[in-house]
């Protein structure tokens, strides 16, 4: 019996796929490419219930990590859902405080949703991929974004009265009411936002009765 040749066809050859048959390494490849396939277009649907300017930039940033390989980025940032969450609470709060800069898609975020809002954003980490994406915009963006390289626990800007605190940091509780405390003047209560990497609710909530 004849051997096959490279790319002939085989009807009804299940190890054979585009005339090609295909090997262990090339179906963990597939099988690698759908499932990529498949993550980025739950991402893209995701998208759609943040304001059009924040979801095309979390799209370019998004890509952009994928290609520079910032795993950082792409596992801790803030979740569309959770950030359309944050652009409702922001709704016309013009001077913003964010306690974790992070890689600043937020930050970024924050600003591009409304066009007279400035953020100060504290972080005691300056990641160098911040400016990769902090270069997907312009400057009228970026002259609205303060980068400050302080703990959230420390004392905030003077005569900085802000609108709305968001404090997306450490995710503990202890340190959460730590950070606020320094910022209690500057902000009330019923204007801050906290973000949880857990999603127990209950424990969201038991925190925010704690910071009240």
């Amino acid at each position: 019996m004849s051997r096959p040749r490279t790319g002939e066809v085989f009807d009804g050859d299940d190890d054979c796929v585009g005339g090609f048959r295909k090997g262990p390494a090339q179906k963990r490849w597939l099988l690698e490419r759908l499932g990529g396939l498949r993550r980025e277009l739950s991402f893209l649907t995701a998208l759609r219930v943040l304001p059009p300017s924040v979801a095309l930039f979390q799209w370019r940033a998004h890509r952009l990590a994928l290609r520079v390989g910032d795993r950082f980025s792409l596992t801790s940032a803030t979740r569309p859902q959770d950030l359309a969450v944050l652009m409702s609470l922001a709704r016309g709060r013009r001077r913003v405080a964010e306690l974790g800069t992070g890689t600043a898609w937020t930050t970024i975020s924050l600003v591009l949703a409304d066009r007279q809002r400035t953020v100060v954003s504290y972080d005691p980490i300056e990641r160098s991929e911040r400016e990769l994406y902090l270069q997907l915009t312009n400057s009228s963006v970026r002259d609205r974004i303060t980068m400050v390289s302080a703990p959230g626990a420390g004392e905030p800007q003077r005569h900085q009265w802000v609108d709305l605190l968001y404090i997306d940091s450490s995710h503990s509780r202890e340190e959460t009411i730590r950070e606020f405390s320094p910022h209690r003047l500057l902000a009330g209560c019923n204007h801050c936002a906290v973000r949880q990497a857990s999603d127990n609710h209950r424990n969201v909530d038991e925190l925010i009765v704690s910071l009240k």
